[in-house]
């Protein structure tokens, strides 16, 4: 009868480990989800700003420019060899620059 309780005791003891091994794993996993880990992807940014755009090819070279000068937008094309062809000057309305 001895020899029954102990293997009780040793099955109830394995139980009991067993059970904290499970509640200290439920934890972390609620710790992880809740610590401000967040979605794989994230949201698309709603808005994008800076001072300048430029349009450039995969070799760099710029073909338009989006910018602001002396507190005025400016938007600008260029040809493939980056000269100037075109210009939308803030104030002076939208034409095109002549060409020597």
């Amino acid at each position: 009868m001895e020899n029954m309780i102990a293997r009780l005791e040793s099955l109830e003891a394995r139980i009991r480990r067993w059970k904290l091994a499970a509640v200290l794993l439920l934890v972390g996993i609620a710790t992880m989800l809740l610590s401000g880990v967040g979605p794989l992807h994230d949201a698309p940014a709603r808005r994008l700003a800076a001072e300048n755009f430029v349009l450039v090819d995969e070799h760099e070279n710029t073909y338009a420019r989006l910018t602001v000068q002396k507190g005025a937008p400016v938007l600008e094309f260029y040809d493939a060899n980056g000269k100037l062809m075109w210009s939308a000057p803030p104030k002076g309305g939208i034409k095109p620059l002549t060409t020597e």
